[in-house]
């Protein structure tokens, strides 16, 4: 049988092939956004600030000079 050469012929292809795949990876989130998850993240990041000014707000009030 006549085998083919490999594209990389390492003793170990997952020097090359972990590397690709987290690029690829990378690549495909980029291009595949989820609207959903960003106007989630919206809110949570206005409710983050919420609770912060609260939480500002109380200890300033706490404060008496």
């Amino acid at each position: 049988m006549n085998q083919p050469t490999a594209l990389f012929p390492l003793a170990n292809p997952a020097i090359v092939s972990i590397p690709l795949s987290f690029i690829a990876a990378i690549v495909v989130s980029f291009i595949t956004s989820d609207r959903s998850a960003i106007h989630k993240f919206d809110e949570l990041e206005q409710r983050k600030l919420r609770i912060y000014q609260v939480t500002h707000e109380s200890q300033l009030s706490r404060c008496t000079i």
